[in-house]
């Protein structure tokens, strides 16, 4: 029998007993005061990430009317110090951040409109950058700029937006520029997204038909009253025209993201002349639904973002208008229903001009916050602007096993091989998503939230080469890292509390662990355990920081080195024979000791909250261990896998969920956070 048509028969017999826990979040999103800081120019674009490694996030901004670029370092509370800038080539309106050299310390670049060049800052982990500006190809000005891996090759690539023309150029064209890994970039090819003389100032990136690679979409404003441009990605540098979307109205910008949880890209644009939001919901072939739009406050859209802005666990947009000439901007902020649909917008004033939003977690609460970058008053010197989320309800607690919706409840998937097929039964909709051939025999499954967005990402580890395969869930990048060696175990987690899983690998050789740090991209070497031990993944003082610690089936013995305060613990929990499942089964925010005992069916819980034994029997001889919060309850249910069949019993409720969903040879992906 073909295996898709086998998995759909089984999904006809799914059968789902659960009762659904799901976070609501702030009905009405809200926003302190708005905290300006002073920047020596206008600020046409901004950027953020821990530049000095400190663990608290910065801002960089492109000053067009002076060519500089400033830094600004971060408290960590919200705020910011005074800038430092850099000149740079003349006119920056755009402005990314990536590790361009691959030191493990980050970097920017901008887009330079009056000087047709780019410069690229090469960070030194402490603030500082050096600068080097080099032209673009032909005479054409540089307005907007990303940086991505467009050619798969490990490397931030730089893909440029144009407005200008010359002889070989014409208006709009789209520049690759492919990044050596060295901090230096080579120009690769030139599209033009439509005819000559078209215009835009919108760019984005995504993979919008799941080939693996990233595709772009733009806009042209003068084109049939404004039309939105997809452009799939050749896989040799170039790219093709594809999907065109008339949207009748002149784009300031567009965002890309996943609003109605069905695995496949859409895309948001800023409406300047109408003063909205448009929605194109994606088909996973490269094709787009018709546009939906939503009013907004506020006169002439500049820049548009998204990220879930009232922990509901759903995608929401905030978008920054500036009419010009006045400052009176705003921000409005639009709540997702994970459907594809937008509220009405929800609007914040504030006396500044935004030219950029981003949003970003400034103050380590958890929660979203919104930064803009603006014009000053009477378009003088121009500042960033900082609206810390107040939203009252608590952060939606992340669910990283195994949750590819972002719902905060675990996903009943499987992995089959020898394909390399992921089958992912989605919890927020029931609907399936398969992912195929990504993985082959003998790899090791590491899903984990590598982008920071709240869901789980695809990801295999290669421990013959020390390689991980990832596909990040926020656009679809495709990427490959080098971290680890043979023999090595993954050991995924996110050690420094940025909301990131971060790359890591226990070697048992040596008893040590290596892990890169996302938040700042810093290594951090630790010994701790020893030949035949096993990482178990887990925040076991509640801190929200992974710690690292490992499990001795020899002795049955946990050794749990503290994050919050360096303290050592040290636990008999097991015999031999069991296998490791820790998690969060009282709900208390700290991980539990916990093994199952396969001869048995037995789950033996050392809870976190009171030290009491909590003994379970559910299972038997042969079952595989697949303990998640399948209900979004913040406690881990105990949960099995018995060739097709899952058991899981719903802490929520006591209630058995029985779902029949894979094949008797698939493995459960809930399976790759134990220890088996």
């Amino acid at each position: 029998m073909p295996r898709l048509l086998t998995i759909g028969l089984l999904l006809l017999c799914l059968m789902w007993s659960v009762q659904s826990v799901s976070a609501t979040g702030c009905a009405t999103p809200s926003f302190g005061s708005a905290t300006a800081y002073s920047i020596p120019s206008n600020v046409y674009g901004i950027a953020v990430g821990d530049f000095n490694r400190d663990g608290k996030l910065d801002a960089a901004t492109a000053n067009k009317n002076i060519s500089t670029v400033s830094i600004i370092l971060g408290n960590g509370t919200g705020g910011f110090g005074a800038a430092t800038s850099y000149a740079v080539g003349n006119g920056p309106t755009a402005i990314t951040a990536a590790d361009f050299n691959l030191d493990g310390k980050l970097d920017l670049a901008t887009a330079n409109d009056s000087g047709s060049s780019y410069s690229v800052l090469l960070g030194d982990g402490a603030g500082h950058f050096s600068v080097t500006t080099s032209p673009l190809a032909g005479t054409v000005r540089a307005w907007q700029i990303i940086a991505a891996d467009m050619t798969n090759d490990g490397s931030p690539d730089l893909v440029f937006r144009t407005i200008d023309d010359d002889a070989t150029f014409h208006v709009g064209a789209l520049f690759l520029y492919q990044g050596m890994g060295n901090g230096s970039f080579v120009f690769r090819s030139a599209v033009v997204p439509l005819q000559s003389g078209s215009n835009g100032t919108s760019l984005a990136v995504a993979d919008f038909d799941e080939d693996g690679w990233l595709d772009i979409v733009t806009n042209c404003s003068n084109c049939m009253g404004g039309i939105v441009r997809v452009l799939h990605n050749n896989r040799n540098t170039s790219f093709s025209v594809g999907s065109n979307i008339i949207t009748g109205t002149s784009i300031t910008a567009a965002v890309t993201g996943d609003f109605n949880n069905d695995g496949k890209f859409d895309i948001a644009t800023a409406n300047w002349s109408v003063n909205s939001v448009s929605i194109l919901l994606g088909d996973g072939t490269g094709g787009f639904a018709s546009p939906t739009s939503y009013p907004i406050a506020g006169n002439g859209p500049t820049a548009l973002t998204t990220g879930d802005l009232n922990s509901d666990g759903k995608a929401d947009l905030a978008v920054a208008t500036s009419l010009p000439g006045l400052n009176n901007g705003t921000v409005s902020v639009l709540l997702g229903d994970g459907a594809g649909a937008f509220a009405s917008a929800q609007n914040t004033d504030f006396v500044r001009a935004p030219t950029s939003v981003t949003n970003a977690d400034l103050n380590g609460d958890g929660r979203l916050d919104l930064l803009t970058g603006d014009l000053g008053p009477g378009f003088g010197g121009g500042t960033v602007t900082a609206l810390l989320n107040t939203c009252s309800e608590a952060p939606l607690r992340r669910n990283r096993i195994a949750d590819f919706d972002g719902d905060g409840r675990t996903d009943i998937s499987v992995y089959r091989e020898p394909g390399g097929d992921w089958y992912e039964s989605r919890s927020s909709n029931d609907i399936l998503h398969i992912r195929p051939g990504f993985g082959m025999s003998g790899d090791r499954l590491v899903p984990g939230d590598f982008d920071g967005d709240g869901k789980s990402d695809i990801a295999v580890f290669r421990d013959t080469t020390g390689e991980w395969f990832i596909i990040d869930s926020s656009n679809g990048l495709y990427r490959i890292q080098r971290w680890g060696a043979g023999g090595d175990l993954p050991a995924i987690g996110d050690y420094d509390g940025d909301g990131k899983s971060d790359l890591a690998v226990f070697r048992p050789s040596t008893g040590s662990w290596y892990i890169r740090q996302s938040r700042d991209l810093a290594l951090r070497v630790q010994p701790w355990g020893a030949s035949g031990d096993v990482p178990v993944f887990g925040d076991y003082d509640g801190d929200g920081k992974a710690d690292v610690a490992v499990f001795r089936p020899s002795t049955g013995a946990w050794y749990i080195l503290n994050s919050a305060d360096g303290s050592v613990r040290a636990q008999g929990w097991g015999v031999s024979t069991d296998k490791a499942v820790p998690g969060d089964y009282d709900g208390d925010g700290k991980t539990d000791l916990a093994v199952y005992r396969p001869s048995e069916g037995g789950w033996y819980v050392l809870r976190s909250s009171d030290s009491m034994m909590m003994a379970r029997a559910w299972g038997a001889s042969g079952d595989v261990a697949v303990p998640g919060d399948y209900t979004g309850d913040g406690k881990t249910d105990f949960a099995v896998y018995r060739a097709g069949v899952w058991y899981v019993l719903n802490s929520a409720d006591s209630t058995l969920q029985v779902s029949y969903f894979g094949l008797s040879t698939d493995l459960p992906i809930p399976s790759a956070y134990t220890a088996n």
